[in-house]
């Protein structure tokens, strides 16, 4: 299995990897570090992410990250280490940590699967009648 997808190649595709400043949507223009201003035909921005320890103690020290695939291989390789009917803790009730939790549901349901944020419900930038208290 490849989890790994390369760019496409085209002539027409311009990749620039930079930190966005901000976006001109009337004048279809971006401005990035180091390029100043860019024009574009069609946009298409792609989000990186960072591990959010939520101010939690002990979060830092002690959880997985599965933000690198090498993190997330070492994740994996622990979470499926987890004896039966062991609990996971996932912190952060957002969409992914959501997402994290349903995936690991259908792969080991045996496991007891705890989301812990700061906030009373999951899903909570959602509007209400998306929210799990």
């Amino acid at each position: 299995m490849n989890i790994r997808s390369p760019f496409p190649v085209d002539a027409r595709l311009a990749l620039r990897f930079a930190e966005v400043n901000r976006i001109d949507l009337a004048n279809k223009i971006v401005q990035i570090d180091g390029d100043g201003w860019i024009s574009y035909d069609w946009l298409v921005i792609s989000l990186g992410c960072v591990d959010l320890f939520r101010d939690i103690p002990g979060v830092r020290e002690y959880a997985n990250s599965i933000q690198s695939l090498s993190s997330a291989r070492k994740t994996y390789q622990n979470v499926f280490e987890v004896k039966v009917y062991g609990q996971v803790t996932i912190v952060g009730g957002g969409l992914s940590g959501v997402e994290v939790a349903s995936e690991l549901r259908e792969t080991r349901p045996d496991l007891k699967i705890r989301i812990l944020d700061r906030v009373p419900s999951v899903l909570s930038a959602f509007p209400g009648r998306f929210q799990i208290a």
